[in-house]
């Protein structure tokens, strides 16, 4: 009886285990952010104001449709930030022809570009995905990448519409915890960018160029990589989105579910063992008592015999 009770507190601790190690996947899939699908549209012109900003002109309007177009995939995803914002997740293809990707942020009725810093989150073959923060649905992304085969930079834009609920694209999630860090990371970026290119004037504003190539905007580059480029980096490589976090803990509940199986089994088997041993071990001493008392009996008919064949 004690050894039943024993087997059943053995077997509750197992399945306690394994529901911990199950709720721990809930929590952490639900400590992601919010998302939501979008849809990405490439211009070559600036959706808004209708102005050409590449080099290429209205001359290569047509070519620079086309290009932006095949560049920019239709998918997309925008990702709630609790502390304020959103993160938006983008697809570029081509990427093995795409050098120096430098991403800036404007809002509706801006006349200034922000240049903003992105996170690589998921790369192919000639695809990559970008993940940048932006102020509202309705930001205006700037893209300048030096394009291979032209020999050159292109400036093109990118917009969001067609918003709808899930993540239809299949992106990199983002964990409210990785959110967090992304955040501070970002403002200690910005400081050592303001501070070392001097884009604070005398009078407390901040200045700001709409081209990308200025002389101030290199310079804040090269101190950037140079002061905070290995921060940024190990930083890309610690943060582990809330996708794979889920991954991780659904192999671990996996490993433990098969662990726990494994060892069930083991104990009912090595229960079946030690039954079965003693079932043996009770027959011999049947046996051994049966053999006593048959051997005790010839002894007794032995001796009240004896006096008979006398007489």
């Amino acid at each position: 009886m004690r050894k039943k009770r024993k087997g059943c507190k053995q077997i509750r601790a197992i399945l306690f285990c394994l529901l911990l190690s199950f709720g721990f996947s809930i929590v952490v899939q639900a400590e992601t952010l919010p998302c939501r699908s979008a849809k990405a549209s490439g211009f070559y012109r600036h959706p808004v104001t209708d102005t050409i900003e590449d080099s290429g002109g209205e001359t290569s309007e047509a070519l620079g449709q086309s290009m932006v177009t095949n560049v920019v995939d239709t998918n997309a995803m925008l990702e709630e930030n609790p502390e304020g914002g959103y993160y938006l997740s983008l697809r570029l293809h081509m990427t093995d022809n795409l050098s120096e990707i430098l991403l800036s942020v404007q809002e509706p009725g801006d006349s200034d570009w922000e240049e903003v810093s992105y996170v690589e989150t998921a790369s192919g073959e000639d695809q990559k995905d970008l993940r940048l923060p932006v102020e509202s649905e309705e930001t205006i992304v700037r893209a300048e990448c030096y394009v291979e085969a032209m020999g050159r930079s292109v400036i093109f834009y990118i917009t969001l519409s067609d918003f709808t609920d899930g993540n239809t694209g299949g992106f990199v999630q983002m964990g409210s915890s990785e959110a967090e860090g992304a955040k501070e990371s970002g403002s200690a970026e910005n400081d050592v960018l303001a501070q070392a290119t001097g884009l604070i004037t005398g009078e407390g504003q901040t200045g700001s160029g709409n081209k990308g190539t200025t002389e101030s905007t290199e310079t804040a580059e090269s101190v950037l990589s140079a002061e905070t480029g290995e921060v940024s980096n190990n930083v890309q490589q610690l943060n582990l989105s809330g996708g794979v976090w889920w991954m991780l803990f659904t192999v671990i509940f996996c490993a433990n579910l098969l662990a726990g199986a494994v060892l069930l089994a083991g104990k009912v088997f090595l229960a079946h063992v030690l039954k079965r041993k003693n079932i043996l071990s009770e027959e011999i001493v049947e046996d051994e008592t049966e053999e006593d008392d048959f051997n005790a009996q010839d002894l007794l008919d032995d001796y009240w015999e004896e006096p008979e064949n006398e007489k």
